[in-house]
């Protein structure tokens, strides 16, 4: 899955991406992974 797609996926199910700081080529979101948000593999695919 490319980032471009996991992003709309992250956003359709309410995360927000930070803002980057300093030099880093990594993103964060608001939220927390997968398994923290209590979501599985098959329903992240879907959104």
């Amino acid at each position: 899955m490319k980032y471009r797609e996991a992003a709309k996926k992250l956003k359709a199910l309410g995360c927000e991406e930070v803002a980057r700081r300093g030099k880093g080529s990594h993103r964060l979101w608001h939220r927390a992974l997968l398994k923290q948000l209590d979501l599985d593999w098959e329903k992240f695919q879907k959104a």
